[in-house]
Formats: structure tokens, C-alpha cells, sequence
């Protein structure tokens, strides 16, 4: 009984000595997802960059749809101003004689090319 006790404790130490123990790793470690981290951040560098420049160019963007608004507002208010002066001639073409606006045609047509 000695000798089997003996023989067993024997294997027993042979099976221990051949099995390393390792220490088990974490999971969530910065070393293991390093590269993740340098991707992440590197993204999010570029995000806030591009959020930057939309920034800093958005005032040359307002300042072009300012000038746009006032040149279609003045479009807006000439454009009866020309078509007036169109339909006075047009009409001074077929009736010379009818009068336009309560006056002379010829004079409402030759007033009304200077201001278009």
C-alpha cells in the first residue's frame, strides 16, 4: 500500500510539473484592443476636424446667401418696372394714339425706359 501510495503521488507530480499555469488575461484590456483605441481615436479626429471647418467656413456661406437675398429682392422689385416699360411699347406699336397710366403713351414709354 506504501508502494501504490508512492507511485500514485509520483505521477501525480509528473502531471503537475508538465501543465504550466497561466495567468488568465482580462478581457477588456487597452493593450489587447490597442489597435482599436488608436482607430477610434484617430476617427474621432477626423469627425470633430470636419466639424470645425464647417464651422469656420459657414460664415463666407451666410455672407454669399445675404448678397444672394438682397439681389433677388431687388430683382423682384424691378421686374413690374420692366415689364411695364414692355407692355408701353408694345403697346405704342399698335395704338400710338390710346392712352396708357391716364397720359400719353409716348411719354409713359420714354419715362419708363430710364428706370428699367
Amino acid at each position: 500500500m506504501a508502494r501504490a501510495q508512492a507511485e500514485d503521488e509520483e505521477e501525480y507530480s509528473m502531471s503537475q510539473s508538465g501543465r504550466r499555469s497561466k495567468k488568465k488575461k482580462s478581457k477588456n484590456t487597452i493593450s489587447n484592443k490597442r489597435m482599436f483605441v488608436i482607430q477610434f481615436t484617430i476617427g474621432m479626429m477626423i469627425i470633430e476636424i470636419y466639424f470645425f471647418a464647417n464651422f469656420f467656413t459657414q460664415s463666407s456661406f451666410l455672407e454669399t446667401c445675404n448678397v444672394l437675398g438682397k439681389e433677388l429682392n431687388m430683382t423682384a422689385n424691378v421686374e413690374p418696372f420692366f415689364w411695364l416699360s414692355l407692355n408701353a411699347q408694345r403697346e405704342l406699336y399698335n395704338d400710338p394714339k390710346r392712352p396708357l397710366l391716364l397720359q400719353d403713351s409716348y411719354q409713359v414709354v420714354r419715362n419708363s425706359i430710364p428706370l428699367v
